[in-house]
């Protein structure tokens, strides 16, 4: 089975003391679509943020 494009392995982020994202790992397979759900302030946004390295 061939590696996937984008691992992610054991994330964890915040913003300054405060762990928003912890410890979260996924695979996205090639050409397959990725929707990241949930409610208000639950770290989507840090989440993507984290994957581009802002």
């Amino acid at each position: 089975m061939p590696a996937a494009p984008l691992r992610i392995a054991d994330l964890t982020a915040g913003y300054g003391r405060t762990e928003v994202i912890s410890h979260v790992s996924f695979d996205v397979p090639a050409g397959s679509r990725t929707l990241v759900l949930g409610r208000n302030g639950v770290g989507k946004t840090t989440l993507l943020a984290s994957l581009m390295g802002l």
